[in-house]
Parts: C-alpha cells; structure tokens; sequence
C-alpha cells in the first residue's frame, strides 16, 4: 500500500485522547515527531549505494488510520443508487454488496476520493455465485444463505513447517492447531469440515506430522470447546438466577418465627449482580437502608 505518511499523521487525533497522559510520560508533540521520524526514515542499501525511499508503504497501523479516513469519506459522499449494502474492510481488501450495473460508477467514485492518486481501487466481480475474501471462498446459494469454504490460490503449494525442522514442538502443534481452528470456525458445512479435514492431514502427513500430534490438537480443541460450553452455561444460570436482594411486602417478622411464611408473589428483585463479592457489598448496603429488614445479621 502506497500512502504519504505526513498527510497520514495528521489524521492522528491524539490531542483529543485524554487518558494519554495515563499511558505515557510523552507529550503530544513528542509522539509525533517519533511518528514521523520513524515513517521517514527508510534508509537502505542497495548494489553498495545507502538510498532513501522517499514514497512508500507505511506500517498496517498507520495505513489502516489513512484508509479509514479514506473510506469515512467515500461512503459519506456515495449517492444513494450506488451505495453498498455490505462494506467489510481489512487494510486493503473490500467486501461489498452492490448492484451488480453499478460496479462501475461505484468504483469511479472511490478513486476520485484519494487526490494524492496514493489508493487506486480495482474489483473483482463473482462468478456463478463464488468470489475469494482472503483464505474464504464465499458461496451464495440459491435459498439466499452463503456457503463458507476454504480458498486456495492455484499458486499454493501446502508447504508447512516441517516436523523435523528446528522450532520448538508447540510451534509445530501451533500449525495444526491454526489450519482446525480456521477449518472449524469459518467452513459452514460438516461434510466441507471433512474435506478441508483430510486435506489438511494429507498436506502436513507430507512435512512428516504424526498422527499423535492431530490427536493431542483435537484432544485439546474438545476440552477447549466444553469449557467454554460449560463457563457460558454458568454465567447465563449466574445471571438468570442470582438476585441481589429479595424484599417481600408485609412481612416485618424474623422467618425464624413459627408458621411465618412469605408472600412470594409480592417479593421483588431490588437488583442484580453477577460478581460475588460485589453482590455481598451491594446486600449489605441494601441491608442497612431496609427499615423492615428480615435479615438475621446487620449487613455487615
């Protein structure tokens, strides 16, 4: 990505950051004469002569900064026949919906935004219903649902880390553990899980990965699963169940009396709380403020 980083830096609000002090010792004015110090030193060597790259990429987070400010604007600015239903961007790769005759006007009016000729825009339309975002190929169906496969380029190799390279073990493990994640967190279909599946297994079988290092992953992806299965269920039964304090109308008499019974229908939550030590706090407080308190202890 091709950006001028000193337009770039000005778009930097840091003076309007007010927990910054909070952050650093560093002034405003100083962060940005370290900003632009480094984004316009890019000194190298090249065929024995030190050159200076005078236009050039800048880091994803300054480059994200330019093109947020870059696409603000274009959507703000894009006429109502041909704006897009979907905007989804990642550095410099969109996905959008639009009406398919007005690619064109729309992709016009993105390049006209950018007068440093810094950002030009191209598109890639889909084909029978297929277009690749990154390592996804999105499929639309005829139901109006989308399909979520993995996309390969023709280019790919399924070249991996190998087994017996020098890395440690849970690197390699890593490996594994990214292609499932990826396999079981944005593939739609249990049958196109099993395809990337095997394909995965055959690729890295390839580098010399074991079959014991596939079990110790999915072993841990399962436990990982039903652990997060399990704390969603207590945190929604947590906040379903547990009330702050429960005042039921009418009854001033300690429950230790005989025959005393509340009247349920009339209790109310007077709040609640998830976290227990600050629901004790809260209760106790709720406690004292009780004229009528049925309470045993003093809220203490």
């Amino acid at each position: 990505m091709w950006l001028p980083y000193s337009r770039t830096l000005r778009y930097l609000k840091l003076k309007n950051d007010v927990t910054l002090c909070n952050r650093t010792n560093l002034n405003v004015d100083d962060i940005m004469e370290l900003l632009e110090f480094i984004c316009s030193t890019t000194y190298f060597t090249f065929d024995g002569t030190i050159m200076q790259q005078k236009f050039g990429p800048v880091s994803a987070v300054i480059a994200n900064f330019y093109m947020e400010k870059l696409e603000r604007k274009a959507l703000q600015t894009t006429p109502a026949e041909y704006r897009p239903k979907i905007w989804k961007r990642y550095l410099d790769d969109v996905l959008d919906v639009i009406k398919k005759d007005q690619v064109k006007n729309f992709t016009d009016h993105l390049n006209s935004i950018d007068d440093t000729n810094s950002i030009k825009f191209t598109y890639e339309e889909e084909t029978n219903g297929v277009i690749p975002f990154f390592d996804l190929l999105i499929n639309r169906q005829p139901d109006k649902t989308v399909k979520i496969q993995v996309y390969r380029k023709p280019t790919h190799t399924d070249q991996y880390l190998h087994i017996q390279s020098h890395h440690p073990i849970h690197h390699k493990s890593g490996v594994v553990r990214t292609l499932m994640d990826t396999k079981d967190t944005l593939v739609s279909t249990e049958d196109d899980q099993d395809r990337v599946e095997l394909h995965i297994r055959n690729a890295l079988k390839s580098c010399g990965y074991p079959k014991w290092i596939f079990d110790e992953v999915k072993h841990d992806q399962c436990q990982k699963r039903k652990k997060t299965v399990d704390t969603n269920k207590r945190n929604k039964s947590v906040q379903e169940s547990k009330g702050l304090a429960v005042s039921p109308v009418g009854h001033n008499r300690s429950c230790s009396e005989s025959n005393h019974v509340i009247n349920w229908s009339c209790a109310k939550i007077l709040e609640r709380e998830g976290h227990r030590k600050t629901r004790q706090v809260k209760e106790s407080i709720w406690i004292r403020k009780e004229p009528n308190c049925m309470n045993r202890d003093g809220g203490a």
